[in-house]
């Protein structure tokens, strides 16, 4: 079995705004990311394997996305403006 080694982990950074009633997630980092809908979870769910399409299309890597936090610790930790907050 093979590990993966630190260089082989990267982070990108991704951006939250509750919008006109969307969940809208950005990212500076991944060129193309807009992940928007009115279900805040269904919105979260959609960044990872976004993020893991558009690497692949921009950069022609394939790799594997993990959100750093679940829906419910990002809803906890952001508090009323968060990803979860239609979700109390």
């Amino acid at each position: 079995m093979t590990l993966p080694s630190m260089a082989d982990q990267a982070a990108i950074h991704v951006n939250y705004r509750l919008i006109d009633g969307y969940h809208v997630y950005t990212s500076d980092d991944v060129y193309g990311l807009y992940v928007a809908n009115t279900d805040a979870q269904a919105a979260y769910d959609a960044v990872a394997p976004s993020l893991e399409r558009l690497v692949k299309l921009n950069e022609k890597i394939d790799c594997h996305v993990e959100p750093a936090m679940t829906f419910g610790q990002a809803a906890e930790a952001g508090g009323g403006d968060c990803p979860g907050c239609d979700a109390a």
